[in-house]
């Protein structure tokens, strides 16, 4: 809704119209394409070739049925979903008896790369101090250095237990935006932050400000972001750890809290590692499902859009790593009780193998069944989606009580098994 644009995070009907645009795309391989060559009907939010109620309902934006997945499940075809049921929460009402789930698949074994030595030797040495270790990873979602080394700074400095923080930035090989009075500027990568003197630049490439002769600290109604100074100041004290990456398989157990933008493959490490669980970043697609859900586990708070996120990090990540923290417990025992089902299964690999394999006996061939009245199914469509977007119009804002609408809408509709 409204509240939602203000804030800086698109309604959820956005996201299906973005959603479509990627599956549809002319210049690549589209998801029709595929689904052609397996028998599937193309989808299409509008429905070409239908009735003209449908295709206005889907110029007006709002979705049509995929019909596929209910035939999928109306005639109980196998379906196998990589992922714990535990993780994901029971198993959704409508959908059929031969939909299983698995187990999530993780990287294991020698193909997993160890950690660095220095990364090792910052983690040891922090926690030798009696400090607590929070990692923040958002992998390659677009949340910009500047914002990340921000939060750094501030759960350095402001947390009532001490904390060192590992900033984990991405690959971003584009220029990172800064806000500087207004108009936007770029700083270069982080390569060419670590092998160059820096300076912040407008976009021709001028020279306008150079950041050494800034004081430590933001000018926060100016947004001048004083990053040299920071990471130097905290990588000295030991306190701040900034890289480009890191095997979460690895490095997430080592961790007193996870921060990350709520994939599922970070998400099935992070709950793996028996650390609190924060989900944060731009919440796309099942970024909010996840966040959702790890506050249904009780490991973590509602999810919180990176635009709040630097407000609300301190009390966050407070309650995370202090002694009696129920996330942490809760952590625990969901972390454990996972590591109990893997076995000698650590990767997932097996286990998902064996169910293939005995879904194979139940297999047949399919063939989709279009809808016999698809104007009732729009009818339906459009009722449905009025409703989830008058009850889930609200800000991602990290209050359970306030302003977690359209976070629950979400939720719910995939607790009931929708499409």
């Amino acid at each position: 809704g409204r509240n939602l644009e203000k804030s800086g995070m698109a309604p959820h009907h956005f996201y299906n119209h973005l959603k479509e645009w990627m599956e549809q795309n002319p210049l690549t391989q589209s998801l029709n394409t595929m689904r052609r060559r397996r028998g599937l009907v193309p989808f299409s939010r509008r429905q070409e070739g239908k009735s003209t109620l449908i295709n206005a309902i889907g110029a007006l934006g709002i979705p049509t049925v995929n019909q596929t997945w209910r035939d999928l499940t109306k005639k109980n075809v196998p379906l196998i979903i990589p992922i714990n049921e535990m993780a994901f929460g029971e198993k959704p009402r409508k959908w059929s008896e031969n939909t299983v789930f698995t187990d999530n698949i993780f990287l294991r074994g020698h193909t997993l790369p160890e950690l660095s030595n220095d990364l090792k030797a910052f983690i040891d040495a922090a926690k030798s101090r009696g400090e607590k270790v929070v990692v923040l990873a958002f992998s390659s979602m677009p949340v910009s250095f500047c914002t990340i080394i921000d939060i750094a700074v501030k759960l350095i400095e402001e947390t009532e237990n001490r904390v060192s923080i590992i900033a984990l930035i991405g690959n971003h090989d584009e220029k990172r935006t800064m806000k500087v009075d207004n108009n936007f500027r770029t700083m270069g990568s982080f390569k060419s932050y670590q092998d160059t003197k820096h300076q912040l630049i407008d976009a021709s490439g001028r020279r306008e400000l150079l950041i050494e002769n800034i004081e430590i600290g933001v000018a926060e109604n100016q947004g001048i972001v004083k990053i040299e100074q920071k990471i130097k100041r905290y990588e000295m004290e030991g306190r701040l750890f900034v890289d480009m990456g890191a095997p979460f398989g690895k490095l997430f157990p080592l961790m007193d809290a996870v921060v990350t933008h709520g994939g599922l493959g970070s998400i099935g490490e992070a709950i793996l590692s028996k650390a609190p669980v924060i989900v944060t970043g731009v919440l796309l697609f099942d970024q909010r499902f996840w966040g959702v859900r790890c506050k249904e586990l009780g490991i973590g708070p509602f999810p919180v859009h990176i635009n709040k996120f630097k407000r609300k990090c301190v009390g966050i990540i407070n309650e995370a790593v202090k002694d009696n923290s129920l996330w942490k417990q809760n952590a625990l025992k969901i972390g454990t009780k996972l590591a109990e089902l893997a076995q000698d299964d650590p990767s997932g690999t097996k286990r998902n193998a064996q169910v293939v394999f005995k879904m194979m006996e139940k297999a047949f061939p399919y063939h989709y069944d279009p809808p016999a009245n698809p104007v009732v199914d729009a009818f339906g469509a459009a009722l449905k989606y009025s409703s989830r977007m008058l009850s889930g119009s609200r800000n991602f804002d990290g209050n359970e009580n306030d302003d977690d609408g359209d976070l629950r809408a979400v939720a719910s509709a995939q607790s009931q098994g929708e499409d």
